[in-house]
């Protein structure tokens, strides 16, 4: 606003400087510096999209400190959009990797060490078809893999207007924990106690062990290949969520995030390996040695 009224009083004296044709060069040069003063209008940040094109992804993740989250209730609507046909960007999203492009008009743009979060939500029929159609490209380059598939249990039939119960205290503190968070700008470098480094260690021999042939992640290679640092990552953002004064993740935490995957494990089996053409009696081996396998990741990785 101050800005505008040094503009229009500059411009006024330059008019009334003129039509009375006397000199005008002072307020030349000074209306110059007022117009090269001009305040820039403040970007929004922007973390949220939708279904962008990846270029317009990695310009979004170089002007907002390399996050981006892709939220997208239609599922139908992502697989049919730009980015399910460049999967291998989010790929190499999930890993942490350089992101490029190169553009004819404004040049190359490269985003180092990109975060992105994906969240989709898909009806049971529409991640069939997509499992139907892009499911063997979908696994083949690690896109699934580096996923975790949930499907929960349906609330159709309990989702009762004014149930207070439904929203607990609990919930507003979620969400105000959030928000202090993302109001934080430095960034923390977690790593594992002394234990809880070995056990995961532990972990990661198991799941790669269990991926032999025969064994219970032989057709899940795939997830296996990734659980481990899924695990790790998992365990970190429980910590980081929980608590402020240490930077060391405890056993207590791992071994919450090991269950956590495992369970996701478990819904990998159920949504992807369904349509599999693997014997009942060998699903029947796979459900009964991830239970073992369960129970021995619950002990710390120590024999039952």
């Amino acid at each position: 606003e101050l800005w505008r009224i040094k503009r229009d009083a500059a411009r006024a004296e330059y008019n009334r400087l003129f039509r009375k044709q006397k000199p005008t060069d002072d307020i030349e040069k000074r209306l110059q510096i007022i117009l090269k003063e001009e305040p820039k209008a403040c970007e929004a940040h922007r973390f949220v999209y939708q279904d962008p094109t990846w270029e317009a992804l990695l310009l979004g993740l170089s002007k907002n400190g390399g996050s981006a989250v892709l939220v997208n209730d239609e599922f139908d609507q992502f697989i049919s959009g730009h980015m399910a046909r460049h999967l291998s960007v989010l790929n190499s999203g999930w890993s942490g990797m350089d992101l490029s492009v190169d553009r004819k008009t404004s040049g190359s743009l490269t985003v180092a060490n990109p975060r992105i979060t994906c969240l989709f939500q898909a009806q049971p029929t529409a991640f069939q078809r997509f499992m139907e159609k892009q499911g063997k490209q979908a696994r083949g380059n690690g896109f699934l893999a580096r996923v975790l598939l949930a499907q929960p249990v349906s609330t159709q039939g309990y989702r009762f207007e004014g149930d207070e119960r439904r929203f607990g205290p609990e919930l507003n503190c979620f969400y105000e924990r959030c928000k202090t968070l993302l109001n934080r700008r430095e960034r923390r470098l977690l790593k594992f106690a002394p234990q809880a480094q070995q056990e995961w260690y532990n972990t990661f021999n198991i799941y790669e062990g269990n991926s032999r042939d025969g064994g219970p992640n032989a057709n899940i290679r795939d997830f296996a290949s990734k659980a481990p640092e899924q695990i790790a990552r998992i365990a970190a953002l429980l910590h980081a969520f929980e608590t402020d004064d240490s930077d060391e993740i405890s056993s207590e935490t791992l071994s919450a995030s090991i269950n956590l995957v495992e369970w996701y494990r478990m819904q990998f089996i159920q949504m992807v390996m369904q349509n599999d053409p693997v014997t009942e009696y060998q699903s029947d081996l796979n459900l009964l040695s991830g239970w073992i396998t369960s129970a021995i990741l619950k002990n710390h990785g120590l024999p039952l």
